[in-house]
């Protein structure tokens, strides 16, 4: 039987934690993942995919953190959909 939403978040919780030594504060599905006292991503977990929001102002810093992230999220989730927030705004 395949897993709920909230039940794989959990797992991901546990394993961003654990194994990735990552802060990670969740509320059902969503998580905000935190390493080194930065954002790095928000996760949103759902039925049948992962939502990783990765956040853009820390990219250089956070860059080996999201790769560890990305591997991790990549165990429990068959299909990872990546955005980068926040959005460029034109022009800028």
């Amino acid at each position: 039987m395949p897993l709920g939403a909230v039940e794989r978040a959990s797992r991901l919780q546990a394993i961003l934690q654990w194994e990735g030594g990552f802060c990670v504060s969740r509320h059902a599905s969503s998580m905000l993942v935190m390493h080194s006292g930065r954002i790095v991503a928000t996760l949103h977990v759902y039925e049948d995919e992962c939502s990783l929001r990765i956040y853009r102002p820390w990219i250089r810093e956070n860059r080996e953190a999201l790769e560890a992230l990305r591997a991790l999220v990549a165990r429990l989730c068959s299909r990872v959909l990546e955005e980068y927030v926040p959005r460029e705004q034109p022009g800028g």
